[in-house]
């Protein structure tokens, strides 16, 4: 197979490289264009802005298309798209209802499944711990504590909302779906905050995985995928982020895509995942025995995650060489996701992702520090 597939979003370089591992020719609609994507991708078109992808792709080869994060937030440039190729993913009504937190936690209750609780953000919600997050958003960037410490400064909005707080350990949680039918992946934990560099609270940094899931928690994942897959006729790859707490589970966002965890996944399980969104979106195919294949204790671990600037920088050509000397070899880099010569790179922002394996998650998270660890002389003691 060599089957051309585009791939649109603001970071499509896993994505890309999971095609390229299940046979096909990825084509790219990028944010950043990378080196590194430019490397594996047949065609590559960068975009500035939202509005500009309808266009940039009547430019491309013709293909079917899949998106990652954060086109699921525009459903109206996703129809654009659609119009003049085959989406391989969720469009459409369904879209927008997955991604709209109300609906969402009305079908998960109406399956018996508990979720935290809601308020409009038009309003000051009740007393306790919330959280305050934009209705469009993704990997946790302007998501806020909200607590009677902020009430006093608090702004009415239409285009955020109040979700519970709810204390606990933050995963991910990757699913196939198909004709209202869900196939568990897998779960990673999510690296969140500032405990790992420039990012803030809440903020995605990266995944380490896979998870051993109790018995409790893999039932209580299982049944929160199939509900979400039946309810709201998902297509293809999915991810949903949960809260565990013990043997309770927390669903509170489902992202109705290609996530960034898929490719731990990927490299862990030794899985191809894009294969099986083909199959799930063109065909209504799960993937068979895909339970089977839960991890255990001697299974290696793998994490990934991302450097974010504490200070402004450029990219040159010398840094850009030696982040790619890294690597021994692009089917399983250490580092990805880098930057070309003239990048500039604002002060929060990502620069590069690192990637680490382990025997243990302990081990993972302690190698991926250390490898952040190493880059800061590459990235702070310049003269640029």
């Amino acid at each position: 197979m060599n089957e051309p597939l585009l791939i649109v979003g603001g970071s499509v370089r896993a994505a890309a490289m999971s095609a390229r591992r299940a046979g096909f020719a990825p084509l790219a609609i990028d944010r950043f264009a990378d080196t590194d994507l430019r490397d594996i991708c047949r065609k590559l078109q960068q975009y500035d802005e939202l509005r500009n992808l309808p266009q940039l792709a009547r430019k491309m080869p013709q293909a079917d298309w899949m998106y990652t994060g954060s086109l699921e937030n525009a459903p109206e440039v996703i129809e654009q798209l659609a119009r003049d190729r085959t989406l391989l993913g969720n469009s459409g009504t369904p879209l927008q209802q997955v991604r709209n937190p109300w609906c969402v936690a009305a079908a998960l209750q109406k399956a018996g499944l508990q979720t935290p609780a809601l308020s409009r953000a038009d309003e000051t919600p009740a007393g306790g711990d919330w959280l305050m997050k934009p209705l469009r958003a993704a990997g946790g960037f302007g998501v806020e504590r909200f607590g009677p410490r902020e009430a006093g400064r608090f702004e009415p909005s239409n285009s955020k909302y109040f979700q519970q707080f709810i204390p606990g350990h933050s995963i991910g949680v990757t699913f196939v779906g198909a004709r209202g039918g869900a196939a568990f992946v897998g779960a990673t934990e999510q690296l969140l905050g500032p405990s790992w560099g420039g990012a803030r609270e809440f903020q995605y940094v990266g995944s380490v995985g896979p998870l051993v899931l109790t018995p409790q928690q893999f039932q209580a994942l299982t049944k929160i995928g199939e509900c979400i897959a039946s309810s709201f006729q998902v297509q293809g790859l999915f991810g949903v982020d949960a809260i565990i707490n013990a043997d309770e589970v927390w669903p509170v966002e489902v992202n109705p895509r290609y996530t960034a965890s898929v490719e731990l996944l990927e490299r862990a399980l030794n899985i191809s995942t894009i294969g099986w969104h083909v199959a799930a979106c063109r065909h209504g195919e799960l993937p068979q025995l895909v339970s089977n294949n839960l991890p255990d204790n001697t299974m290696e671990r793998h994490g990934k995650a991302v450097v974010y600037a504490s200070r402004e920088l450029v990219i040159d050509a010398r840094l850009e060489r030696a982040l790619c000397a890294k690597n021994r070899a692009d089917a399983d880099p250490i580092i990805a996701d880098i930057p070309g010569p003239g990048t500039s790179i604002r002060e929060g922002e990502p620069i590069v992702t690192v990637f680490a394996k382990g025997k243990t998650i302990a081990d993972v998270k302690e190698r991926l520090r250390s490898e952040m660890a190493s880059l800061d002389p590459l990235f702070n003691a310049r003269g640029d």
